[in-house]
């Protein structure tokens, strides 16, 4: 065996363990657990959560607006992980996966919930005036273990910002830009270049005004994408509107099989993955 089987079969042992079912057990049974004793407050006081998310106001000691904020959330949750998660449920698991993900998406809510209360719980301002929080922070509150968690999440974070944070849509850019040079008779090297170039100065002309011009920036250009991304998909039903009474019937009906619960689950965790990788 090569060593780049060995690396490949390493690679695929992790994943498998780190990805497969005590993944599905620790999210969905935790997003399960704060639902239930929270009275599942994500549906009981969603409209209060939006009223609050779409407020244009400055926050008491944030840096950020909170619409802009929402934004940059819209941002992250549309695109990429949204439609490989959803897309590797349906292959492998059938129709009926979606409505495990959409359990799991109400789930979710919750514990998306606890997670930025709990930043916004810690955060702290510096001397210079900077907003300073998020997971790392309340994580190292935990007694005895708590900074060496800290410590270790910052470590998994960083080397999941290259890959599920910035490879996989980097990725996807330069596929798109080598399928469009190809309809034009273009050279799909040259394309993948540039559209590796462009990203390359936008991103770090972004970066450098740090987390306020990452919001305010989102703010700006997830309204399109996001209007964009909608759209194409209300088409979409709209062109296969046919489709969709059998569609919806064979949600429910394939749902409670095993293999459509066991791969809906798995498809949230790829999609969660993706998204934002866990932070």
């Amino acid at each position: 065996m090569s060593i780049i089987d060995t690396i490949i079969n390493t690679i695929n042992y992790i994943n498998a363990l780190v990805w497969g079912l005590p993944a599905v057990i620790i999210l969905a049974g935790t997003g399960l657990a704060v639902s239930v004793l929270s009275g599942f407050a994500q549906i009981r006081y969603f409209r209060k959560a939006l009223k609050n998310m779409v407020y244009k106001g400055t926050g008491a000691k944030g840096e950020i607006r909170p619409f802009a904020v929402w934004w940059a959330v819209m941002g992250a949750t549309v695109g990429v992980g949204n439609i490989a998660g959803v897309s590797t449920a349906i292959h492998l698991g059938g129709a009926g996966a979606l409505f495990w993900m959409w359990v799991c998406a109400i789930l979710g809510m919750m514990t998306k919930a606890i997670e930025a209360t709990l930043a916004n719980y810690t955060k702290r301002v510096t001397p210079e005036g900077r907003v300073e929080g998020g997971t790392p922070y309340y994580i190292r509150l935990i007694p005895v273990v708590g900074p060496a968690l800290a410590v270790i999440f910052s470590i998994f974070t960083f080397i999941a910002a290259f890959g599920i944070g910035n490879m996989v849509q980097a990725n996807s850019v330069a596929h798109a830009a080598e399928y469009i040079a190809g309809m034009y008779k273009g050279s799909p090297e040259v394309a993948r270049l540039l559209a590796g170039i462009l990203m390359l100065v936008f991103t770090a002309l972004v970066v450098r005004g740090g987390l306020k011009r990452i919001a305010e920036v989102s703010n700006y250009l997830v309204p399109f994408m996001v209007t964009w991304y909608i759209a194409v998909s209300i088409i979409a039903l709209v062109i296969y509107a046919e489709n969709l009474p059998l569609t919806i019937r064979e949600i429910f009906t394939y749902a409670f099989t095993p293999q459509a619960a066991a791969v809906g689950l798995a498809g949230w965790v790829v999609y969660s993955a993706i998204r934002c990788g866990f932070c």
